[in-house]
């Protein structure tokens, strides 16, 4: 049985800062799985879900989601973004932040999935998801891109700002991001990393990445499935493999590796 439950969808317009404007969200949980609607300025609409592996503690007071109109020419903002060709769309230039309320005991293992879907937006190949540390950079999280009118997923280890982005990147521009971030991910963490298990993994995603330089795209997506396969069946025994609400302590290293991996996965396919 579906129970509803308060969270907060902040609506405002904004040119360069945030104005709040609170105002009561349509919002259920069902088990593992969250549902937002999001109304802004009842001009923009997007029904978000998120769907977590493992989760405990999720009740009405587990997350908070705000969503926000922001202005595509905000400075602040395209800093964010990465680079000129990865911009902002027209008709549905708002941020939405997914953050554990103040008083939240949320903990999950993994990572967890997070759809948006809008008719706001036609589709567009070009469209992605892209998430962000607050105020930090921006980083396509796609793992699925589809029609109706627009839908999309992607997924993370943690929580904070979403953007859906048009960018206009070269795939191989992308790929190469996201292999570049993937690698930065797991060196910054190798002393959180058991050793053979880290080695496990850098030769793993080695291997992918040579593999996509000799063009050989389907080698390189089994590397990277072995990749979330090693991490799924340690199940935290080698890294760091949950998030833990108002935990600064806490770093979810292997679920942020499984969502890096997997949106890699996708851009390869393409």
């Amino acid at each position: 049985m579906k129970t509803s439950i308060a969270l907060i969808v902040l609506l405002c317009v904004s040119f360069s800062a945030f104005a709040a404007s609170p105002k009561p969200a349509d919002v259920q949980v069902d088990g593992n799985q969250v549902y937002a609607e999001l109304n802004v300025l009842d001009l923009y609409h997007v029904t978000l879900k998120i769907t977590f592996e493992n989760v405990i503690g999720l009740d009405a007071n587990t997350l908070s989601i705000t969503a926000v109109q922001v202005n595509p020419q905000d400075v602040s903002l395209i800093r964010r973004l990465p680079g000129n060709l990865v911009s902002l769309p027209s008709a549905l230039p708002i941020l939405i932040n997914v953050t554990p309320s103040s008083q939240s005991s949320l903990t999950f293992t993994g990572d967890y999935e997070i759809e948006l879907y809008t008719h706001d937006l036609v589709f567009d190949p070009s469209l992605r998801l892209f998430k962000s540390p607050n105020g930090g950079s921006f980083s396509d999280i796609t793992t699925f891109s589809g029609i109706g009118s627009y839908r999309v997923r992607g997924t993370s280890g943690d929580f904070s700002d979403f953007l859906i982005l048009l960018d206009l990147r070269s795939q191989n521009q992308v790929i190469q991001n996201k292999f570049d971030v993937l690698q930065q991910t797991l060196t910054a963490n190798a002393s959180r990393i058991q050793a053979a298990m880290y080695q496990n993994l850098q030769t793993e995603l080695t291997a992918a990445r040579n593999s996509w330089q000799q063009a050989n795209n389907g080698a390189a997506v089994s590397h990277l499935e072995q990749i979330i396969s090693s991490i799924k069946s340690d199940n935290g025994q080698s890294m760091p493999y949950a998030y833990r609400a108002n935990d600064p302590n806490s770093s979810n290293v292997g679920g942020i590796l499984r969502g890096q991996s997997s949106t890699l996965i996708f851009s390869l396919n393409l």
